[in-house]
């Protein structure tokens, strides 16, 4: 998948890139939304390759019945111009109309490179070239320099401008040859006050650059392709940039080739604590020399230093690829897909919910909360020993965190408002006061870590990739063994791997009195991960555990697996008996096994709802809000009267937080209309059972109600749904007929978003071959 995604983003990559010296042009494109009646048609305009427009000329799409393709078409065309590309995030509920809308603007790109395939193709070498300026006696006389297809050098050596008279013309001469290279054109912003200067250095650039056009050989047939090696005859020296620990200074070097040999790289510009952290400072010193002795960008990284390191090696490799290598890494090694064959084979979801107390204080030393939820789905064998995890967690802060990034929770509507870091600076910016509509978005917007991605840093890699070495440590042991390991190989300060060497006295004791087996598996383990498997921030070992307690049977052979989630805020339940509103956040998740063809072969879904404490609902979760922030209205006993207002300290809040149950744990006090929730999702994970998320969007639209998202039904006393009831086909009404025999709840309402979890978790699925019966 990620290959397929990778394509697709470098043939967008090249068709923008083909469009570099346009000027103005539209272009039109169609492709099929949900409606297959009518396309959806629109005009794409492209100014010096840049998407500038988008504008949907024409559709048949179900604006006015379903809000969410409303959205879509109203918010993707800004989406497409503010990103420059055609793949954009779809709009929840609206995926066939965003497809659709993508693959229109898709199509009119194609249509735009197509004309212009030659453009941008630049024969490497020098050029001399020449254009007429202010003076209509001396011509402005231009040398440019391409390497790796992009203009590396203009320097101007002959014009008679009167840069002495005028200082604009000066500024012009001085400053557009860089402006030229920064940008790759000959197309630049004139200097004001020198327009016929500018005018006439560019004209001569242009002349040059046709000549290095028409210098551009024939594509060599695919035999004859270039190496791609550093062995090619190389010479020459090239720039390249990449992200180190400094998410704000990029790490730039300058490599030079040499008969096609690395014969230097020099570090020219670099954002890293080298004189905080000393093993910065030698991945800084060693890793150039080491780069030119091995003839490649991939050498071991400086441990204590591991960003930096991979920061220089990615920028080497950046110059590789402006100097036209790929370079040894630069294709992704594809991965091998896990393989998984027995009989007795289980999969469980498991959820666990913590408080902290932290990350810290504030500069008003007000202190920072924040609630942590570990998500783990696993495949056990016969006798529970883990087979395959896939974890996930989602931490949640009181808005005054200062780590960017951190999704944070300004609290319900009508609490005292909390402070705000808003630049994440470290120092206070106010206060973050919070509305219904503001509830709703901050709760949507929450990112679990795994999709916080590299701005997830850690001492070692990023928390995704440590939980990716911790998901293989765990193959091969029961939770038990598991739990057993913890307690005696890792620190019981901060539930970290003990390591060898540790300055503090009872972790070294620990360690001292390790057996040697123990002493190598935890060297083993700590090359990938350092993190605790169960501190303030999130007990992984408890969502393990619930996940071994939760397991049912494999159903059927698969080929992949994911965990998704989605969440959501909800105005409701109701009001409490002093017209208070109640307010409630609503998070999905589900583990679904999918076959090779993109079908559910089988789901497993559950769902924290927590509400304020004035829900008169036994049973419902709940949460107070932050120490801090006045408490709320606390129906007690759940008889629809407010009792007072509930008030919580630290203590409160992380025991309530600890408390939460998922509507699957509520068991049978969460009565629904027919059986309970868990029956009812159960009757509902039958159902998903053979059909793709696309598939199960499109029935969602067609055989469930638009007014609140549960299955038509046959005699509906509510004209809209008995309208598009009898408008069915048989089939589908026997359909429904089957289905409301055991659910009757929504899959898409303000109590949450069962679609949208099955979509994130097909689109992180990840290869996982499972045989039942072997």
């Amino acid at each position: 998948m990620f290959k397929k995604i990778l394509s697709l983003f470098l043939c967008l990559a090249l068709m923008l890139g083909s469009l570099a010296a346009m000027a103005e042009a539209a272009y039109t494109g169609e492709a099929e939304g949900f409606s297959s009646e009518t396309p959806i048609k629109v005009t794409v305009t492209v100014v010096d390759g840049k998407i500038t427009a988008v504008v949907i000329d024409e559709h048949g799409e179900s604006k006015d019945m379903i809000p969410a393709v409303a959205t879509a078409l109203e918010t993707l065309p800004a989406a497409i111009v503010e990103k420059n590309s055609a793949e954009v995030d779809v709009v929840a509920g609206a995926t066939w109309t965003s497809k659709g809308i993508m693959a229109a603007v898709k199509a009119a790109l194609e249509q735009a490179a197509a004309d212009e395939t030659a453009a941008g193709a630049l024969a490497d070498g020098t050029y001399t070239a020449q254009g007429e300026g202010f003076s209509s006696e001396t011509p402005i006389k231009v040398t440019v320099t391409v390497a790796g297809g992009k203009i590396t050098a203009v320097v101007i050596d002959e014009h008679g401008e009167s840069k002495d008279m005028i200082p604009a013309v000066a500024t012009a001469l001085e400053t557009l040859p860089a402006a030229i290279v920064e940008k790759n054109s000959a197309e630049v912003d004139v200097v004001a006050g020198a327009t016929w200067t500018s005018k006439g250095i560019m004209a001569a650039v242009k002349a040059a650059l046709e000549q290095a056009a028409a210098e551009v050989p024939e594509a060599p047939a695919a035999e004859e392709a270039a190496p791609e090696e550093p062995g090619a005859l190389i010479n020459g020296t090239f720039a390249g940039e990449a992200q180190g620990f400094s998410s704000e200074k990029n790490i730039k070097v300058t490599v030079t080739f040499v008969d096609g040999k690395i014969t230097a790289v020099v570090i020219d510009d670099h954002g890293e604590s080298k004189d905080m952290i000393p093993a910065v400072a030698t991945a800084l010193e060693t890793l150039p020399a080491a780069i030119v002795e091995k003839n490649e960008a991939e050498v071991d990284v400086v441990a204590g230093a591991t960003w930096t390191s991979k920061g220089i090696m990615a920028a080497v490799k950046a110059a590789l690829e402006a100097a036209g290598v790929k370079g040894p890494g630069a294709e992704e090694a594809g991965s091998e897909p896990v393989v998984i064959a027995g009989s007795g084979l289980t999969v469980g979801l498991g959820i666990d919910s913590t408080g902290r107390i932290g990350p810290g204080k504030d500069d008003k030393d007000v202190q920072v909360y924040s609630f942590n939820q570990v998500f783990a789905g696993v495949l056990f064998d016969a006798e529970g020993r883990i087979l395959y995890a896939k974890l996930d967690q989602l931490e949640v802060a009181s808005p005054n965190y200062d780590g960017e990034g951190m999704p944070h929770f300004a609290g319900f509507p009508g609490q005292l408002p909390y402070l705000y870091d808003e630049n994440h600076d470290g120092a206070v910016d106010g206060v973050l006061e919070t509305n219904d509509e503001f509830f709703q978005s901050e709760v949507a917007g929450w990112q679990t870590k795994r999709e916080r991605g590299e701005g997830y840093k850690m001492g070692v890699g990023t928390w995704a990739s440590q939980m990716d070495a911790y998901e293989a440590f765990f193959v091969g042991k029961p939770v038990e063994e598991i739990e057993e390991l913890f307690a005696r190989a890792f620190s019981s300060r901060n539930g970290r791997p003990l390591k060898d060497g540790s300055t503090n006295e009872e972790d070294k004791a620990k360690y001292d009195a390790l057996s040697d087996e123990d002493k190598a598996l935890l060297a083993d383990v700590t090359t990938g991960a350092t993190m605790s498997l169960n501190d303030s921030h999130g007990n992984l070992i408890a969502a393990l555990k619930k996940a071994y307690e939760n397991r049912v049977p494999v159903q059927a052979s698969a080929a992949a697996l994911g965990l998704g989630v989605d969440f959501s805020g909800r105005i409701g339940p109701g009001k409490d008996n002093t017209g208070t509103q109640v307010y409630s956040f609503n998070q999905v998740i589900a583990l679904s096994l999918f076959d090779g063809e993109g079908r559910i072969v089988q789901s497993l879904v559950d769902q924290i709802e927590v509400a304020t404490p004035n829900y008169d609902g036994a049973g419902m979760p709940h949460f107070t809000g932050f120490p801090g922030q006045g408490g709320y209205n606390y129906d007690m006993n759940h008889d629809e009267v407010v009792d007072g207002r509930l008030i919580t300290n630290a203590d409160g809040f992380q025991a309530e937080i600890a408390g939460w149950l998922t509507k699957r744990e509520r068991g049978d006090s969460y009565k629904m209309g027919i059986g309970t929730w868990a029956s009812e999702m159960d009757a509902y994970e039958a159902f998903f059972a053979g059909k793709s998320v696309d598939e199960l969007d499109e029935l969602f639209l067609r055989v469930f109600s638009s007014r609140n998202g549960r299955p038509l039904k046959d005699g509906s006393t509510n004209e809209e749904d008995k309208a598009k009831y009898d408008a069915l086909s048989e089939e589908d009404k026997a359909l429904l007929a089957d289905v409301i025999t055991g659910a009757t709840m929504s899959l898409n309402d303000s109590h949450g978003n069962i679609l949208a979890a099955l979509r994130d978790s097909f689109d992180k699925k990840a290869d996982v071959t499972i045989t039942i019966g072997e």
